[in-house]
């Protein structure tokens, strides 16, 4: 199925990055909006206390794309930090204006943003993250995006190495609300 190709994708794309934990939530893609809210918030509460990072990094309310399981972990990400003292604090992820000029014509030909007209754009000066990937950094995250070709096959076919290396360039983020 699916799931089981994109999983498989997945845990390619993370050994290139150098993931050394990652845990299901055991809900269908495509699906959180069905999930029980109150299990996925007990699950991410209790992989956030085991953890204990000092920052998450996560979707935006839109879900940066407008998927609505993205939009759906945010909820999720925001009621589960509710619950922990200390707080981790919580970014969402954003496009500056530039990032945005920069992959607006792969929006076009394969409608990345497909349930909102863009992304949330932030100028770079407005962003608590902004980080540009070094060479090096860029090069490893072409290769983890190609390791999962159910999700980018026909971006890597229809754009070349560098039009790729300038989309995503950099991650830009800012501090949740």
């Amino acid at each position: 199925t699916l799931g089981d190709v994109r999983a498989k994708e997945m845990a390619a794309a993370q050994k290139i990055i150098g993931i050394k934990h990652h845990h299901w939530l055991e809900f269908r893609d495509g699906m959180c909006e069905q999930a029980s809210e109150k299990e996925a918030v007990a699950k991410l509460k209790k992989l956030i206390e085991r953890y204990q990072p000092d920052s998450i990094l996560t979707f935006g309310p839109d879900g940066l794309t407008g998927h609505t399981d993205h939009a759906t972990v945010s909820i999720w990400v925001t009621k589960a930090n509710q619950y922990l003292d200390p707080k981790p604090k919580v970014y969402h992820a954003v496009n500056t204006p530039e990032q945005y000029e920069c992959i607006k014509p792969a929006d076009e030909k394969l409608n990345i943003y497909f349930n909102i007209d863009k992304p949330p754009i932030v100028s770079r000066s407005k962003c608590d993250i902004c980080f540009d990937l070094s060479s090096a950094q860029r090069t490893v995250k072409r290769k983890a995006l190609a390791a999962m070709p159910s999700q980018t096959e026909v971006l890597l076919k229809l754009f070349d190495q560098k039009f790729l290396d300038e989309s995503f360039a950099s991650e830009s983020y800012i501090s949740a609300k």
